[in-house]
């Protein structure tokens, strides 16, 4: 090889790894939720904008961030369990052993983003899933520059879906996603602060396009009208499938929730829920305790009803 050239070669590659190295996630997006709330929906409308990537639920940090913490109770495998313990053994044994962590899951993953959006040829990857809730500190120590959109949606819809859809009517507690996840929000909400955007699936699909250009301005592009309808792409093969029984935002699935309240389980489950959560977190989440509590006692199962459910559970 010419020497020249050698030499520009082996500059162009210093140049792409320090660009790599001193990029704090400034191409990222992250949607923050807990599973149930649309985050799926919200991904697809986002998608539609033509400086937006996104490929489903990638999961792609999930490892890495599995391997340094345990936000959760539910019992890990054996050898996530020695994994952990293994890692931090090695990280304890240097000084800010920790802190290369990040800075390597950094450099790492900035290349891989990179490399996709050098292939999509856009400006912002967004990458979701309901799990990114439990490491919202490790998110913003490794991508401090990403945009971070946390998603809120009414906690007793997202149970009543996860009762139906999960549990097929047995307890949905104890459940991580439900007791645990709330606060991780709400504390990565104070963590960030300005830096972030708080969204209520109750105005992205009452009020698709405010809610919307609301989102656009935040990241710092214009709105596009293509934002609106998502079955236009590609389906993904990850990710909810149900997003795909509709091509835009339902007003009516706001409180499509309220008719499950019928179901005595559903109902006990959720006025349990309600109580589990409380007067402050549900106001710090954007949703009142009192209107709530007015809805469950105006859906209340007759005693019939409760009767019948008793009845068939004790068969």
């Amino acid at each position: 090889m010419d020497p020249t050239l050698k030499k520009t070669a082996t500059g162009n590659k210093s140049q792409q790894s320090n660009d790599i190295k001193n990029n704090f996630g400034e191409q990222l997006i992250f949607i923050l939720s807990q599973p149930r709330t649309g985050s799926t929906l919200l991904t697809r409308l986002l998608e539609g904008h033509s400086d937006i990537d996104a490929l489903g639920e990638t999961r792609l940090l999930q490892t890495a961030l599995m391997t340094i913490s345990k936000p959760w109770r539910e019992k890990d495998s054996y050898e996530l369990k020695y994994s952990r313990e293994d890692t931090k053994i090695f990280l304890d044994s240097f000084p800010s052993g920790q802190s290369h962590y990040f800075e390597g899951m950094r450099f790492m993953f900035n290349h891989i983003y990179n490399a996709r959006l050098s292939h999509s040829k856009k400006i912002y990857f967004l990458d979701k899933t309901p799990r990114y809730a439990y490491f919202i500190p490790e998110l913003y120590q490794s991508f401090p520059k990403a945009k971070y959109i946390f998603l809120f949606r009414n906690p007793l819809a997202v149970l009543s879906s996860i009762t139906r859809n999960w549990t097929h009517y047995k307890p949905p507690f104890p459940n991580d996603d439900l007791e645990i996840v709330p606060s991780a929000l709400l504390a990565g909400q104070k963590l960030i602060g300005d830096n972030a955007i708080s969204v209520k699936y109750e105005d992205l699909v009452t009020s698709p396009e405010a809610t919307l250009n609301r989102l656009s301005t935040y990241l710092s592009l214009d709105f596009e009208s293509n934002m609106l309808k998502y079955n236009q792409a590609s389906q993904w093969k990850t990710g909810d499938k149900f997003i795909y029984d509709h091509n835009k935002p339902a007003a009516n699935m706001t409180t499509e929730w309220e008719k499950y309240l019928s179901h005595p389980k559903i109902w006990n489950y959720s006025k349990k829920y309600l109580d589990i959560l409380g007067t402050e977190t549900l106001s710090q989440m954007g949703y009142q305790y009192s209107d709530i509590e007015k809805t469950l006692k105006k859906n209340r199962p007759s005693m019939i009803a409760t009767c019948i459910s008793r009845f068939k559970k004790g068969r």
